[in-house]
């Protein structure tokens, strides 16, 4: 299961009043005393993170309990089990504890509960079924409130729905304090800044509404990079317009520290790319996006400098020579060897971002890297598809270098979240017809096999029909375009029309080909925001750069987009990785920073419609540190 990444709310903070239950005054039985007894080791196991033999109290303590008081020790078991992560026993607990002639408090807990069973098995839609998350009145214990506003806001970020996800994030805002108020804020503040300037412009509800106020900040917030000059100016005009907004003051401050780390000005730059060779039509896309970067952001253009790394045989010279001629900043270089050249470097005087990962390289300081790198997209297949709810994967990877990194990491991704492969196969990219592997990997091979052995066993004419298995639930796929036309419909030739399709951005051109893609409908992909919204407000935005930039390559377009993204990214850098949960939105994705100093992308996810991409909502991202939503986010009530 998922910990969801923009609600790190820790409950100590929010939960300030559901401490350990209290002994009721009036213990005079010995039933009584035991249950007490009970419940109070039950309370002491929570608080030692015991949580299975705290589950086992509560039900000692239960097992002797009557009415409402053996309702509300049923939860807390439910509940503690939950926390140890046995679905199993919470579910099967929460089924004794009948929701007919509750009190509206205990009723309300055990839907929250259940809310948080279906989050574990990828229901968002159940959590934000008005039948089990009723909204509750402003007589509502806060803590339940504060419960139902959290669970609401992950299901929504499962889906996708990043707008009502703020929606209930600012909700939640009005009923928190101090520490938790500004964590929540933060979240609020990144999910906002993850929509386009175009949705955060033209979605915004009245100005009493606080979200208003936090979408105009969250548009502040994202111009930061272009033009950090004018923020106080922008802030005070913000403050005139929502004078009443809850915004907490150490949130302005932390982009008042921000303003002072990026504002600082880069005098020289260097560029350490091929300008000849294999890697030369590459290089010379991301020069130009970088430059038209350069050339079109407000604010001080330092001097670029380029430098051509084919012409030298030690990149770490060079990286010498630029910083002897003035450079205060290194982009490049591009190809891995070089990058780990100058990553092996005792240390870094002078940052550098290059542009491909050194993934054997511990953390270095000054090292930062960059790069459109294919394990991100496999691992955003894998977290798409287990947020869709599915657990069994077919995977199905070209015959190469790239196609075995790919299908390298979306396993192992897979695996981690909880994920079963149930077969993966190779295609040779030379090839027209797939059906070799296609039908090994639906075990169509084996259908046609036991038929050739029933042939001959008993001889003469067999009624048979081959079958594809029967136990998959989606199919991951590599494929640039000109194979995945091939591959869709030999999918469904084999009987595999129903198997959702999940691929990289691999199998798109870039480029709206209906009558080409026709094949593809169904499929669904990732890319980058630069390829797949149209945002043509934004500075740079794809139809502006194609305006004023007509002749541009389609096979390099998103490096296009890298180019403009590096740029606009150095004087954040050390912003980035000071801070591990901030993030950049830029063209080529939600961007953050890694404890390697790694570069990585949440991106955009489309569908083929009538052989075109139609952008949908899913783009879900989940934490490399756990594949379940953390428990300490929901907290029972305590029993009075």
């Amino acid at each position: 299961m998922r910990r969801l990444t923009l609600l790190l709310i820790p409950m100590a903070l929010i939960l300030t009043g559901c401490g350990p239950n209290k002994k009721p005054a009036n213990s005079n039985t010995s039933t009584q005393r035991a249950q007490d007894e009970a419940t109070h080791i039950a309370d002491s196991h929570m608080l030692a993170g015991q949580f299975e033999l705290a589950a086992q109290s509560y039900q000692h303590s239960a097992d002797t309990a009557n009415g409402h008081r053996k309702a509300k020790l049923l939860l807390l078991t439910a509940y503690a089990w939950l926390k140890a992560q046995n679905d199993v026993k919470a579910r099967n607990t929460l089924a004794n504890v009948s929701s007919f002639s509750l009190p509206l408090a205990l009723a309300n807990e055990k839907n929250l509960i259940d809310a948080e069973l279906a989050l574990h098995n990828h229901q968002a839609d159940l959590v934000l079924n008005p039948l089990l998350m009723q909204p509750f009145g402003a007589s509502t214990d806060i803590a339940l409130r504060i419960r139902r506003h959290t669970l609401r806001a992950q299901a929504y970020q499962m889906n996708g729905n990043l707008l009502e996800q703020a929606h209930e994030l600012s909700d939640l805002d009005l009923l928190l304090q101090n520490d938790a108020k500004l964590a929540n804020q933060r979240a609020l503040l990144n999910t906002l800044s993850s929509l386009t300037d175009t949705a955060l412009r033209f979605l915004q509800p009245e100005p009493s509404n606080p979200l208003a106020g936090w979408m105009e900040l969250a548009l502040i917030k994202k111009g930061l990079p272009f033009d950090p000059s004018n923020f106080s100016q922008l802030i005070s005009e913000w403050r005139l317009q929502f004078p009443n907004h809850p915004a907490d003051s150490q949130l302005l401050t932390d982009i008042t520290d921000k303003i002072a780390i990026i504002s600082k000005p880069i005098g020289q730059l260097a560029l350490l790319l091929p300008q000849e060779g294999p890697y030369a039509g590459a290089a010379k896309a991301f020069q130009d996006g970088f430059l038209a970067a350069r050339y079109t952001f407000p604010g001080s253009t330092p001097t670029v400098k380029v430098y051509n790394t084919a012409a030298f045989t030690e990149t770490t010279a060079l990286y010498q020579q630029a910083i002897a001629e003035g450079a205060n900043f290194v982009v490049g270089p591009l190809q891995k060897k070089s990058v780990r050249s100058l990553a092996l470097l005792p240390a870094l005087e002078t940052p550098v971002l290059a542009l491909n990962y050194a993934n054997d390289i511990a953390r270095k300081d000054n090292f930062y890297q960059f790069s459109l790198s294919p394990e991100d997209e496999a691992n955003a297949a894998a977290e798409k598809a287990w947020a869709d709810g599915h657990t069994q994967a077919l995977v199905l990877t070209p015959k190469n270098n790239l196609g075995n990194r790919i299908s390298s990491a979306f396993q192992s991704r897979w695996l981690a979240l909880g994920g079963t492969i149930l077969e993966a196969q190779s295609y040779n990219t030379a090839d027209r017809d797939f059906s070799i592997p296609i039908k090994a990997l639906l075990n169509i091979d084996e259908s046609e096999q036991r038929l050739k052995t029933l042939k001959k066993r008993f001889g003469g004419k067999i009624e048979f029909e081959p079958r594809r298995r029967s136990d998959a639930q989606f199919i991951f796929i590599a494929a640039k375009p000109i194979h995945a036309r091939i591959i869709r419909p030999q999918l469904q030739f084999y009987r595999a029309t129903e198997l959702p399709v999940i691929a990289t951005s691999h199998s798109y051109s870039g480029t709206a080909s209906p009558i080409q893609d026709r094949d593809l409908n169904g499929l669904y992909f990732c890319d980058i925001p630069w390829i797949l919204t149209e945002d043509t407000e934004a500075l740079l935005s794809r139809d502006k750069f194609l305006e004023y930039w007509p002749n541009i390559s389609e096979r390099y377009l998103r490096l296009y987009a890298m180019g403009i993204d590096a740029y606009a990214m150095l004087a954040q850098l050390p912003w980035l990785a000071d801070n591990p949960n901030q993030t950049y939105s830029g063209k080529t994705g939600l961007l953050s920073l890694d404890d390697k100093m790694q570069i990585h992308r949440k991106l955009v996810w489309a569908q083929f419609t009538e052989g075109s991409p139609k952008l949908i909502e899913n783009t879900q991202a989940l934490s490399n540190a756990d594949t379940r939503p953390s428990h300490s986010i929901v907290q029972p009530i305590p029993l009075k």
